[in-house]
């Protein structure tokens, strides 16, 4: 009787975590450029930010299937002191408005504008019942 072949292996261990935002050892992370789409802010203009409150501010916050907000999180996240972004958008997008009424006030101050991502909306009273 032949004995058969034994093979060693080494072992391996596998563990699974969460995906998280993994910070990259070893290679600074001063300035960075990132494309991205946002819902507001100039569109093809190189716009330099120095904190995610500034960002928020000239290109807005989060919203869902825009990718420039997330972008700039992770960027400042694992320690950017600058972020040079570009917006980019289709050649449909059009300039935001908000135009804000009330039959209440009087007719010079019914219209107020006001810029809010992406959005025009006009508010009349309800009807009475």
């Amino acid at each position: 009787m032949t004995q058969a072949q034994q093979y060693v292996v080494p072992c391996i261990s596998l563990i699974e975590m969460p995906p998280r935002p993994t910070p990259a050892t070893g290679v600074t992370v001063g300035t960075i450029g990132i494309v991205g789409t946002f819902c507001k802010g100039p569109i093809g203009v190189p716009t330099t930010v120095y904190s995610l409150n500034d960002a928020i501010r000239q290109f807005g916050g989060y919203a869902s299937g825009l990718t420039g907000y997330m972008s700039v999180l992770g960027a400042f996240r694992q320690g950017a002191n600058r972020i040079v972004i570009v917006r980019c958008a289709s050649s449909s997008a059009q300039k935001a408005k908000l135009e804000l009424s009330s039959s209440a006030a009087p007719r010079a101050q019914r219209r107020k504008r006001s810029s809010i991502c992406s959005i025009t909306l006009r508010l009349r009273p309800f009807p009475p019942r």
